[in-house]
């Protein structure tokens, strides 16, 4: 008698294991993988994208989804993105929705920031029907011409701040030799630790700010306003925290952010100075 042997086939994958194959395919610029998952009759629905994207309309059929992720890729270059993060998952029979977080900084000086929502229909065994994206607006701010995308680039960056990721802000955002300047106006032997001019080694002021600083969900600092003026961008932020000691700082100040094309025609921020130090002063210098 010889060994038996199973005959059951493996469990298809779910829907949203599925779905997370295909942006798994995605980010490794695996499209061929996702066309052969679509089959010849599957449809990508970009149709929602402003005018302005290189990559809108209503694509049927391999050889047309196919062209738009050749236009995509013509229109977001080869570096990748900031982030592309699905999540949100809800799943309905074959159907599944989910959010996609989207940052990226194109060749052509675009700055793709926003949150979209994917419906992913027809699943089954692996393969998906189609894919309709909406709550894209904010690609066509990125490819406008009449948008400032020097400002969509600073908000981008205040984004990053709030959420911690000033590691991000550094390795993308930042130019090389930009200026990161706080307070000049304070005296030389300041008690503010974060206060200087840096044109390299900007993780120091950015881990001296959330090391002296109590951050829950007392803290509050976000910017109240935005003026463009070409490459140049105004702000004014407002700032209400705790020291780790305990003392407030609390109060308005300026921020100026100059902005310029980096060695790949993205954006990127050549200075950043802020003033208005009084409110941190008080809050160090009195310690």
């Amino acid at each position: 008698m010889g060994l038996c042997s199973s005959t059951a086939k493996p469990e298809p994958p779910s829907p949203v294991e599925t779905v997370m194959q295909m942006y798994k395919s995605f980010g490794e610029g695996d499209i061929a993988a996702i066309l052969k998952a679509g089959g010849p009759e599957c449809v990508f629905d970009a149709s929602d994208f402003g005018p302005n994207v290189p990559y809108r309309g209503l694509h049927k059929g391999t050889d047309a989804v196919g062209g738009f992720f050749q236009s995509l890729g013509a229109a977001w270059g080869t570096t990748p993105p900031i982030a592309f993060i699905p999540s949100d998952f809800h799943v309905e029979g074959s159907v599944v929705t989910s959010k996609v977080t989207i940052r990226h900084l194109t060749p052509s000086g675009g700055v793709l920031f926003g949150v979209e929502t994917h419906t992913w229909t027809g699943i089954s065994d692996g393969k998906w029907a189609s894919l309709k994206v909406t709550d894209c607006g904010f690609h066509e701010a990125a490819f406008d011409p009449a948008a400032s995308q020097p400002e969509l680039l600073c908000k981008l960056a205040w984004t990053l701040f709030g959420e911690g990721k000033t590691d991000q802000i550094i390795a993308n955002l930042m130019g090389e030799g930009a200026v990161f300047e706080l307070f000049a106006d304070l005296p030389e032997g300041t008690a503010v630790p974060y206060a200087g001019s840096f044109t390299e080694g900007w993780e120091r002021p950015f881990g001296a700010m959330f090391s002296s600083w109590k951050i829950d969900d007392t803290f509050h600092f976000e910017p109240t306003s935005f003026e463009a003026d070409g490459c140049t961008v105004v702000m004014s932020a407002d700032i209400d925290c705790l020291t780790a000691a305990g003392r407030n700082i609390k109060g308005t100040e300026a921020h100026t952010a100059v902005v310029a094309a980096g060695p790949t025609g993205a954006l990127t921020i050549k200075s950043w100075v802020v003033s208005g130090s009084a409110h941190h002063a008080a809050a160090f210098d009195a310690e």
